[in-house]
């Protein structure tokens, strides 16, 4: 019973040493684009425009997720994940190992500090951008030159 006691505290403590390790590696950051200087917000829905008076209706979470630059972004305050399973950019729950929901976060040189473009992993090809604006809610996935800062984003950790 004491051996099974000592192995059931170490296993508790590793669990709790990594809960700890992932939590401190998760960002939290405004996402502003580059080209009109809005940001990316959620709550009842999701868009890009003006920034609110709340940290919490403006601010997204970066969870690493294992691979090198890939993330899941979460809205802080609703929980819901930024993905394209249904073929275009959408705001939701989702659910493990879905492709669609992991991002890579890619530095644009020779830009403004904190400035990047984020693709998606599962469609290599595809880029957040507000290239037309009006028609997608300020913010969609789509191709995109890496020469357009429509597809450049800030992110801000300053709140």
């Amino acid at each position: 019973m004491k051996k099974q006691f000592i192995i059931f505290a170490l296993f508790l403590g590793a669990s709790l040493f990594s809960y700890k390790t992932n939590a401190q590696e998760t960002k939290y950051y405004f996402v502003q684009n580059f080209w009109t200087k809005s940001y990316l917000f959620g709550g009842q829905d999701f868009g890009c425009g003006g920034k609110t008076t709340t940290p919490e209706a403006n601010s997204w979470t970066f969870e690493p997720t294992g691979e090198k630059n890939s993330y899941r972004i979460k809205h802080t305050d609703s929980g819901n994940y930024l993905n394209i399973e249904n073929g275009t950019l959408d705001y939701g729950e989702i659910q493990e190992g879905w492709l669609s929901a992991l991002w890579v976060i890619e530095p644009v040189k020779g830009s403004a500090p904190n400035c990047y473009r984020i693709r998606s992993v599962w469609k290599p090809t595809l880029y957040l951008n507000n290239e037309k604006v009006s028609k997608t809610n300020g913010v969609e996935c789509t191709t995109s030159s890496p020469n357009f800062h429509s597809s450049y984003w800030i992110l801000d950790d300053g709140f």
